[in-house]
């Protein structure tokens, strides 16, 4: 719990703390709202198509479909948001391990958390539904599989340019800042514990600092992910 809090923590913290911020359903670019509109509309439509944003524990450490770190996760979500919307697919996140993602963060404009029915559907291990990792195959050249319902992908999102490995997103431009705020609330529980902590480090809820993230070069306890000479002779 304390690895997911501090992770999410450092992708959310200061949106806690920023006045005057203008509200993200009011705020977003009009493509935005018209899906938020549409997502709503479709969300139970029996003859609605997914596209789906998942991590779960046996996915996890498979070399194949890995999900990745929670900064690579957040912009997958978000790159998800924009390939739903240009192949009017209904979006969903379903994100469970190492954590519910629900029990930090809740939705804003769009709700993306899976219903009973779907969650069933995800944990049938008969009628498994494949997992794209960074994307659907062809994911530059052609839509998701129209004949799929339930489109799965996980890991980071397919690519530095996103344009490049979106079918048909060119039209569909976001900053991350407004596709996660569009997305994404902090829970009240995930509040408060970001408010105590930053009591205790700081002596205040909203007293300013700066932050640094330095990578070592270990994805995990015990997973080499980098060369760490290499990290040594960058930082010389």
């Amino acid at each position: 719990w304390v690895v997911v809090a501090v992770a999410l923590m450092l992708i959310v913290v200061a949106a806690l703390y920023c006045k005057q911020v203008p509200d993200p359903q009011l705020s977003a670019p009009e493509w935005m709202q018209e899906y938020a509109s549409w997502h709503r509309q479709h969300r139970n439509d029996p003859d609605a198509r997914y596209l789906m944003y998942s991590c779960h524990d046996q996915m996890n450490g498979q070399k194949v479909t890995r999900c990745g770190g929670h900064g690579n996760r957040i912009k997958h979500i978000c790159w998800t948001l924009r390939a739903a919307a240009a192949s009017r697919r209904v979006l969903l996140v379903d994100w469970l391990s190492p954590e519910h993602l629900e029990e930090y963060l809740g939705p804003v404009a769009v709700d993306w958390r899976p219903n009973a029915a779907e969650r069933a559907i995800l944990a049938d291990t008969d009628g498994f539904v494949p997992v794209h990792h960074l994307g659907w195959p062809d994911v530059g050249t052609a839509p998701p599989p129209v004949d799929v319902k339930y489109v799965r992908v996980t890991g980071g999102p397919p690519g530095k340019n996103a344009d490049s490995k979106c079918y048909n997103c060119s039209g569909f431009h976001a900053s991350f800042n407004t596709l996660y705020r569009f997305l994404f609330r902090p829970t009240a529980a995930f509040r408060e514990h970001v408010h105590a902590t930053r009591v205790q480090l700081f002596g205040g809820g909203a007293v300013p600092y700066v932050s640094m993230h330095v990578r070592m070069g270990d994805s995990a306890e015990g997973s080499l992910l980098y060369n760490t000479s290499r990290f040594l002779s960058r930082i010389r």
